[in-house]
């Protein structure tokens, strides 16, 4: 019915901007296919193994595409976190 139709024009929009971003390599489309994949994985475990395994890939090549502003802001509580935890182990000493 029509939830199916709707659920494949928002998959396909969503490849679409996750092409365009892999396209103009931005870091952000690698997040979002990631995501796209994740959900895939819940709903077909088979069928999305093999974009998984590209996701993997891509993850491990992300240093060749720009940084977003997700990815400027998540860095920073990730420094935080971990400047947090080193100065935790360094009080147990």
């Amino acid at each position: 019915g029509f939830g199916l139709h709707f659920y494949r024009l928002i998959t396909g929009l969503a490849f679409l901007a996750v092409a365009y971003g892999l396209y103009i390599h931005q870091r952000w489309s690698l997040w979002l296919y990631g995501a796209i994949v994740l959900i895939g994985l819940f709903l077909n475990f088979s069928l999305a193994v093999i974009p998984a395994v590209l996701v993997i890939f891509l993850i491990t090549q992300r240093k060749f595409f720009t940084p977003g502003v997700l990815d400027k802001y998540s860095e920073k509580i990730f420094n935080k976190i971990k400047f947090e935890y080193e100065s935790i182990i360094k009080k147990d000493k």
